[in-house]
């Protein structure tokens, strides 16, 4: 049943990206819902197991971005898999802090091989350190909000 609601919200996000997070900008900086639900399902279930589902979601999102497609899904693919490895070779359990650490860990990842990718297959894509900083706090942010609203519904017996 877990599952099956983290797939339906992770689909429901993707849709949300789009449609709601265009206006809920702060600092030209837009939410990627999409990307703290990932990293916050990574780090309750790692990897492994979820792989097909983020690449499912990763050409969801390729569908509907401006960007060439496969960029968006690869470069969520590859930060998804980094930041999984990293939980299981640093942190035992998911507690609060590891969340927050992997939603910002993995926000600079993303954005990183985003850039990293774009500029390999010859697309524009400019980096900037203030809306890496921004974006970071909005995510934790948000991370918050996921986190608490969740709780219960992600950790019933």
């Amino acid at each position: 049943m877990k599952k099956i609601l983290i797939v339906l919200g992770l689909l429901l996000a993707t849709q949300l990206q789009f449609a709601v997070a265009p206006f809920l900008r702060i600092s030209g900086v837009a939410p990627n819902l999409v990307l703290v639900l990932i990293m916050f399902w990574i780090a309750q279930n790692g990897f492994d197991n979820n792989w097909g589902w983020i690449v499912l979601v990763g050409v969801f999102l390729d569908c509907s971005s401006g960007h060439l497609f496969g960029l968006v899904s690869l470069s969520l693919i590859l930060t998804a898999y980094l930041v999984g490895l990293l939980n299981t070779k640093i942190f035992s359990a998911a507690k609060f802090w590891m969340l927050v650490f992997s939603v910002a860990v993995g926000t600079l990842l993303y954005e990183v091989l985003l850039v990293v990718l774009s500029h390999f297959f010859q697309s524009d894509l400019i980096f900037s350190y203030q809306y890496l900083i921004v974006e970071v706090a909005y995510h934790i942010v948000l991370l918050l909000i996921i986190f608490y609203g969740f709780k219960k519904i992600l950790h019933q017996e």
